[in-house]
């Protein structure tokens, strides 16, 4: 089961471009049944748009801006969409509260991949290592390895995997216990 982060979700609306086409051929091997979004990506595009169309003084992009705004609605509601549960926010605060400094948004779409015990599809590599890094892990429990095409950190435990399926996109999978 895998969750899209935010700027995948993106990369998938656009339907263009070499981002896009790593990630639809590496999608097409995944029953859709298996793909989801999170809410906060829903907040975070919503945000983003009506941003757009407060900003806008020219009126072709206020009606640009809200035609993106409907097609989010559009999309989610064809979606299947994770909700920011209890579990997520108890998630999301025990990392606040190790200091883990990652964007607020960033960590809430890694709290709801955890409490579904999901796998996150992410390019937020420094973010998601951070949370492995933070999870109090003794040496040896957490593995990094950085090459040109693949960057890997790994709880042994299987608690805490990041993977790539060439340069990019990331993934990161937890089997968090909640």
């Amino acid at each position: 089961m895998y969750v899209l982060d935010t700027d995948h979700l993106g990369i998938l609306q656009r339907k263009r471009g070499p981002a896009f086409d790593r990630l639809a051929l590496k999608l097409a091997t995944v029953d859709d049944t298996h793909v989801y979004v999170a809410i906060v990506s829903f907040h975070e595009q919503i945000a983003g748009w009506t941003k757009y169309v407060k900003g806008s003084l020219d009126q072709s992009r206020v009606v640009f801006g809200y035609a993106r705004l409907e097609r989010i609605i559009r999309d989610f509601s064809e979606a299947q969409v994770l909700p920011y549960s209890t579990a997520a926010a108890e998630i999301f605060e025990e990392f606040r509260n190790r200091k883990v400094r990652i964007a607020t948004m960033d960590l809430r779409n890694a709290a709801i991949a955890i409490a579904q015990r999901m796998t996150l599809v992410t390019r937020n590599i420094l973010s998601i290592s951070s949370i492995c890094r933070s999870s109090n892990l003794k040496t040896g429990q957490c593995e990094t390895a950085i090459s040109r095409s693949t960057i890997l950190v790994r709880r042994l435990s299987k608690k805490f995997r990041l993977w790539s399926f060439g340069r990019r996109p990331l993934m990161y999978t937890s089997n968090h216990q909640v």
